[in-house]
């Protein structure tokens, strides 16, 4: 797909995510990541979808100084006691800690010191692996990190 398919693929998936999260609008986008802003909020956003398109989670990061707040929405159902990891090579793996469950998603959320924003910034995939249901295997996939630093850089002089 060209760059062009892919930036309004984003777009396009922005916008479906905004069916779960309504009064989002969309500022700006930076490859694979959009900048959203809600209720005064704004923040980096990237969605990830299984080859069936299926999707996978939705993530927000927002950079607080020192480092980064990180928002990882899951579909519902995702086995909570086994947790969702995200790593970047040459880092470390950090667990994100679930922090609530609704009908239609589950929310986990991480903190990235500078060091590990750092890491994402110049990484081109950071690895994702929860496991979707319990009697299930854990599914492994990659988040891009195309884009991340002019998004969050966007989001910065909006501050």
């Amino acid at each position: 797909m060209s760059v062009n398919g892919f930036r309004l693929f984003s777009l396009l998936m922005i916008c479906a995510a905004s069916i779960y999260w309504p009064q989002q609008s969309l500022a700006a986008v930076y490859e694979g990541w959009a900048v959203s802003c809600r209720n005064d909020a704004c923040f980096a956003e990237s969605t990830v979808l299984a080859s069936d398109r299926t999707w996978l989670m939705t993530v927000r990061a927002r950079a607080t100084h020192p480092g980064a707040e990180v928002q990882v929405i899951v579909p519902a159902g995702v086995h909570i006691a086994s947790g969702l990891f995200v790593g970047v090579p040459g880092g470390t793996v950090k667990q994100a800690q679930f922090v609530r469950c609704e009908a239609r998603a589950c929310e986990a959320q991480l903190k990235l010191s500078e060091a590990e924003l750092l890491g994402w910034k110049r990484g081109r995939a950071a690895q994702v692996r929860y496991r979707p249901r319990v009697a299930v295997r854990p599914v492994a996939f990659e988040l891009s990190l195309s884009g991340i630093t002019a998004a969050i850089q966007d989001l910065e002089e909006k501050q």
